[in-house]
């Protein structure tokens, strides 16, 4: 998860070259739906990166976990 989309492009493109299937999302109301869904389907991840830096947001070190 990062807002700014040239990181966003740039994770997804090397993460997919060393082999892993990626999903990416822009805000992390959204990243929390893809995690939820992909669970609910048996699918979940075995890593989640995300950016604790969002402009214009408050930084939440619960993310921290």
């Amino acid at each position: 998860m990062d807002n700014v989309k040239a990181v966003r492009d740039c994770a997804v493109r090397m993460l997919s070259r060393l082999g892993y299937e990626v999903a990416c999302a822009e805000e992390g109301e959204q990243a929390v739906r893809l995690y939820e869904k992909a669970r609910e389907a048996g699918n979940g991840y075995d890593l989640v990166i995300v950016d604790l830096c969002v402009h214009g947001r408050p930084t939440n070190h619960r993310q921290i976990t």
